[in-house]
């Protein structure tokens, strides 16, 4: 599996499209589409996924059942009607829906993180504020996480 890395910011133009870098096309299309999801995260950004990824991970958050739960069926309404597919236009431009860009409160323009197995979409202010609102340093969740060495 190949994963997404890096980040960079990229306009949104007045139609609500984004660009999607080459090398994260490149890898979709590697795992054998060139279609995109776009969803949201709980922690304020939108999330891109690749058709693949996307599959992965609504099976894991919400798989299927003939007798969901009540719970079950509120995230599945809430996940697929918050979410959206794309491909990718001849200039590697996907249009995010509105309420999407107005939940993520992006604008104008869009920091774009590489994220493993998705994209993660911010407003740049919000990610900055985010990044620096969490409790503890990187060094600090790499050894709460994976222990002191030794």
């Amino acid at each position: 599996m190949l994963d997404y890395t890096g980040k960079q910011t990229v306009a949104v133009d007045g139609k609500g499209r984004i660009a999607i870098p080459a090398k994260y096309r490149a890898i979709a299309a590697a795992q054998g589409s060139d279609k995109f999801f776009v969803t949201f995260n709980v922690d304020g950004c939108l999330d891109l996924y690749s058709d693949a990824e996307f599959r992965k991970f609504t099976e894991k958050l919400a798989p299927e059942s003939a007798m969901d739960s009540k719970q079950e069926r509120h995230l599945k309404r809430f996940l697929y009607s918050n979410s959206a597919e794309g491909i990718p236009d001849s200039q590697g431009r996907i249009t995010i829906p509105k309420h999407l860009l107005d939940y993520a409160g992006i604008d104008k323009q869009v920091l774009i993180l590489g994220v493993r197995e998705r994209i993660e979409l911010w407003n740049e202010q919000r990610y900055k504020a985010y990044d620096q609102s969490f409790p503890m340093t990187v060094e600090e969740v790499v050894e709460n996480l994976f222990g002191k060495r030794k």
